[in-house]
């Protein structure tokens, strides 16, 4: 069969006086692809050449290609925060690496290059996984734009993620008990909210309602560019008794809820640097304040907080992500597993006065964070976590 589908995408596969002519069709459906067929044949016989008509931009190489993908495909469609950190893994990494190859001749072999290089620099999995990201999705772009084909595959590394780091209680409470001020109040808010910095900085009195309790995560500041929050969405967050009253009391009628005497909204470098001021006073290991984040998110899940309900709360746009705190809510998945402890489950009566070793070790295992890590799409334990 001349032509063939593979996923979602329509082919056309034949033999021409020994040749063989594999294309992806231009237009994606049944009919366009053996219209397209019909095209190429004729022009076959009329001793045309197959190759593909966008030639001469494969042939370029990758460096021009790269800057007119950043100009045209980047800045339209990527956060200010997202177009710097792409023009800064293409300035600093790609481009020295690929810059002179021909688009067209870019391969798998020469990515796995430029991995091993990047491990012997020094480079970690997810740092070097995100600058793979990043030339994964330009070289996709380019088999859309110009028929790059076959696009060469870029294989990420699979990455262990770490135990999010948080404050206990106790150093929680430490850590207020030196703040003061409006550093305080951010401090207490970032804790009982979960808000990025970017989006503590962009708060605006007018994202707090204090009658209905709610706060409205509605955009974030990152080097000083104003934008929606990280994953494009805003997002509602109710207010507890200590934020009510902190509010209360400061409520003004517009301008930013954390601001400079000036009256504009607060820098990052301002921020970063008086939270390890705040730690040293402490006495604490300096953390930034994503720790205070995870903190929250932390809480949430030792309170046995359904994961569902603090990925909406975190704003994150993958229930992967919120799973890693899942490991914190061992009591949820203990219960699961005790409700098969009945008479009704294949006739056997529990003893409900003795714990189960063997579920025991199964619920240590399901709470592993390299298992939570690694858990896929379709592994059929991924669903004790998602209810």
């Amino acid at each position: 069969m001349s032509v063939k589908q593979r996923g979602n995408i329509w082919y056309i596969d034949f033999r021409f006086q020994r040749q063989r002519i594999r294309k992806k069709s231009p237009i994606n459906s049944c009919a366009g692809a053996k219209n397209y067929e019909s095209v190429l044949r004729q022009k076959l016989l009329k001793g045309e050449s197959p190759e593909k008509e966008n030639s001469a931009e494969l042939d370029k190489p990758f460096n021009d290609f790269v800057w007119m993908w950043f100009e045209k495909y980047v800045q339209a469609n990527n956060k200010h925060s997202e177009i710097m950190m792409k023009q800064y893994i293409l300035k600093l990494h790609l481009v020295p690496f690929f810059g002179k190859t021909k688009l067209g001749k870019i391969t798998t072999f020469q990515i796995e290059q430029y991995k091993t290089l990047k491990l012997k620099n020094g480079l970690s999995n997810k740092t070097i996984n995100n600058q793979l990201s990043v030339l994964s999705k330009c070289l996709k772009t380019a088999g859309e734009w110009f028929e790059l084909e076959p696009i060469p595959k870029v294989r990420l590394f699979k990455v262990r993620y770490n135990e999010r780091s948080f404050l206990t209680k106790e150093n929680a409470k430490l850590f207020l008990s030196n703040t003061k001020g409006m550093w305080r109040d951010m401090a207490l808010t970032a804790l009982q909210t979960g808000l990025r910095l970017g989006e503590l900085i962009g708060l605006e009195w007018e994202d707090v309602d204090i009658e209905k309790r709610l706060l409205t995560v509605r955009q974030s500041i990152v080097r000083n560019k104003i934008g929606t929050p990280k994953n494009g969405k805003s997002r509602i967050i109710p207010l507890t008794e200590n934020l009510i009253e902190i509010f209360t009391k400061q409520k003004r009628n517009n301008g930013y809820v954390f601001q400079t005497r000036s009256g504009y909204f607060l820098s990052t470098n301002n921020c970063s640097l008086n939270i390890r001021k705040i730690c040293e006073k402490a006495g604490l290991e300096k953390f930034g304040w994503h720790t205070l984040r995870h903190t929250f998110a932390t809480q949430l899940a030792s309170n046995n907080v359904p994961i569902i309900t603090i990925k909406e709360l975190m704003g994150h746009s993958d229930i992967k992500t919120t799973m890693r705190y899942a490991h914190l809510v061992p009591s949820s998945l203990q219960e699961a597993i005790r409700t098969l402890d009945t008479e009704d489950n294949f006739g056997r009566k529990a003893d409900t006065g003795a714990r189960n070793e063997r579920n025991v070790v199964i619920i240590d295992r399901l709470l592993s964070p390299s298992f939570i890590a690694n858990t896929k799409e379709n592994n059929p334990f991924r669903d004790c976590f998602l209810r």
